[in-house]
């Protein structure tokens, strides 16, 4: 749901699909899952709680937290160096049209029901039955 969010916050989507999916949906839409990259827990706090660490412990985590740093900072330098040189590259080339044209999510294929995939589990579970019945009873002399 929360790529339904971002695709209201986008403009791409009326912020009464929300309502009409919680109500009146038949099938979830086929749309990807949110990324959970510009999701952060900012701060939180509990009452009455000391922590309790032993200094070693502090020191592997400022460690660990300082390589993980270094590290998204050369891949952000090393994907900004890329999209720089794609758009220098690309800016000579004649675009033929858009290709890519947003779907609304009341016009996308459903994805299979709840019951649809219990339905279709439950036939395969019979079948393999059926199977291992058949070959239990050509092992029998």
């Amino acid at each position: 749901m929360a790529a339904v969010l971002f695709l209201v916050g986008q403009h791409l989507e009326d912020e009464t699909v929300i309502d009409f999916m919680l109500t009146d949906f038949t099938g979830k839409p086929n749309y990807p899952i949110a990324s959970e990259i510009p999701l952060v827990l900012w701060d939180c706090g509990y009452q009455d709680l000391k922590w309790i660490y032993e200094e070693e412990d502090k020191s592997y985590l400022e460690k660990h937290f300082r390589t993980m740093n270094e590290e998204r900072l050369i891949q952000s330098s090393i994907i900004s160096l890329a999209h720089s040189d794609i758009v220098s590259k690309m800016s000579s080339v004649t675009k033929t049209g858009d290709s890519t044209k947003y779907v609304s999510l009341v016009e996308r294929q459903k994805c299979f029901s709840l019951e649809q995939k219990q339905s279709s589990m439950s036939a395969g579970k019979q079948r393999r039955m059926a199977l291992n019945q058949a070959k239990s009873k050509d092992r029998i002399p």
